[in-house]
């Protein structure tokens, strides 16, 4: 908004004292005589009046021509400063108010200096990333944008776990399971609510498969000779229709299959991908474990049974496998040979590779990969509890792994930082580890009074819910939670039936 200046007759004799003029003062001192100084051009002296009348005129001019800014003029109506290099919204100044930044209407918010999200699920492992137009996402390898996989993993990252009718709704017949208990060992569950138990008997093991439909039939798969097969766990993908299974036979118990990691497949030679095609028992066992590893005995006991390696087992989102006290038998003390341990993150050992021979088995926690098409399985070490056995082993929500072990010791084991924490230590060994999926809260077994405690998914202890007694007796019973929402101990036996007891949540 400019503005001007009313010009005036320039007769200083009849012009009245207001803005822009000066009322003369004479001063008189002693000895001095001034004159009076004229407030306008002398009349009298026609040149200055001309070249005064000039000066004025071109004073006026050069106001017009320059605008002159008021605190209302800011182009871009989105700050209050005022406008201090451009006059109206269609003249382009990429700071006008001195801010040091691009203030104008046509600048968006840079999305990337927001506070980034808290992720959940199996993003929560990894940092969130920044597009500079769609701002903030949580990310991981195999995300899902909306959930689809019926896997106990929250893969949409939206803090629930196979929401929206993902998997079927279970139920058990406890009957039937009841009826399946004989030196049963381990319990697991896979998403179509099938129930498996692995046993731990003198002569040749077994796993069962009890159907959700107490009139199906339960299935028996035999194994190959007589071997203690300890541990087993359900391929989360149920386009695989498989279960790991451990063989940890004692030094003197006289197996006649080497210890080690083995699959059993329920599928049919004839259904696509079934891995035991080729294998003497189709369904059924394969004929030697996937990795082979050594015997080692631990001094724990369950029930009075004393454990040998490998022990424990677990999963992880995108078919990412743990066991616990682990040692690979096939290596080689060769100066070529290739080393998998913590030393060397993301280095992997192979069935068809020259790996290096490692220390004892106990205390290493192993991540491992199933076979390949070509019958190629991997694995690497990727943390060593030393002097303490590994028994309890279980993956969370988020992919973190649980590991107790003999010592009492609760670790969390981010396999994305590779790093471990220390959550919590017990008075007794830490042997079976399980988390409700829904609330991401943990159930500890404990060789120790109480025998079952509860964590938060960070790992601070929680009361037990009224369902689920501290101390049920004086047998120690694996964990499990079930697909159902309900928390499963099974005290398992040698020879003998094992006990179940079903807790709701």
């Amino acid at each position: 908004m400019g503005s001007s200046i009313f010009m005036g007759s320039l007769d200083h004799k009849t012009r009245s004292p207001g803005i822009g003029s000066r009322r003369q003062t004479r001063i008189n001192r002693p000895g001095v005589r001034r004159s009076p100084v004229p407030l306008m051009p002398n009349p009298r002296r026609p040149c200055e009046h001309r070249v005064m009348r000039l000066l004025l005129l071109l004073l006026s001019l050069a106001l017009v021509a320059c605008p002159q800014t008021s605190v209302d003029d800011d182009d871009d109506a989105t700050t209050p400063a005022v406008d201090d290099d451009d006059d109206d919204a269609t003249t382009p100044a990429p700071d006008d108010d001195d801010s040091g930044g691009d203030d104008d209407d046509s600048t968006k918010p840079d999305p990337c200096a927001e506070k980034p999200p808290v992720c959940e699920g199996i993003c929560a492992l990894h940092d969130p990333v920044c597009d500079p137009v769609d701002g903030w996402e949580c990310t991981a390898p195999g995300v899902e944008a909306v959930e689809i996989s019926c896997d106990g993993f929250d893969n949409d990252c939206d803090g629930a776990v196979d929401e929206d009718g993902v998997c079927p709704e279970c139920t058990y017949d406890t009957t039937a399971l009841n009826a399946a208990l004989y030196a049963a060992w381990d319990i697991d569950f896979d998403f179509e609510c099938n129930t498996y138990f692995t046993s731990l008997v003198s002569g040749p093991d077994w796993a069962k498969v009890v159907p959700e439909d107490p009139l199906e039939a339960t299935e028996t798969y035999y194994g190959n000779a007589n071997q203690n097969m300890g541990w087993g766990l359900v391929d989360p993908d149920p386009n695989n229709t498989r279960m790991v299974v451990t063989y940890s036979c004692c030094s003197n118990c006289g197996c006649q299959a080497q210890n080690g990691l083995t699959l059993l497949y329920t599928c049919e030679p004839t259904d696509p991908g079934c891995g035991c095609a080729g294998e003497t028992n189709c369904p059924g066992f394969l004929d030697a474990p996937f990795i082979p590893s050594t015997v080692e005995d631990i001094t724990s006991t369950v029930n009075g049974r004393t454990l040998s390696s490998p022990n424990g087992l677990a999963v992880g989102p995108r078919n990412t496998y743990y066991v616990g006290n682990f040692k690979a038998a096939q290596c080689t003390d060769a100066a070529s040979c290739i080393p998998c341990g913590p030393d060397q993150p993301g280095v992997y050992c192979s069935t068809d590779g020259d790996n290096c021979c490692e220390e004892s088995a106990v205390g290493r926690l192993v991540n491992f990969t199933l076979p390949d098409a070509s019958g190629i399985a991997t694995w690497r070490t990727d943390a060593i509890y030393a002097g303490e056995e590994i028994l309890g082993l279980a993956t969370g929500r988020d992919g973190s792994v649980l590991v107790g072990t003999s010592a009492g010791n609760v670790y969390k084991w981010d396999p994305v930082a590779l790093t471990s924490t220390l959550l919590q230590t017990f008075t007794g060994a830490v042997f079976t580890i399980t988390q409700e999926r829904p609330t991401g809260d943990w159930y500890i077994g404990v060789q120790a009074d109480p025998q079952i405690v509860r964590l938060s998914e960070a790992g601070a202890i929680l009361a037990l819910p009224a369902t689920v007694p501290a101390t049920p007796d004086s047998e120690e019973g694996v964990l499990q939670w079930g697909p159902d929402g309900q928390l499963y101990r099974l005290r398992g036996q040698v020879s003998s039936n094992a006990g179940l007891d079903v807790y709701p949540l």
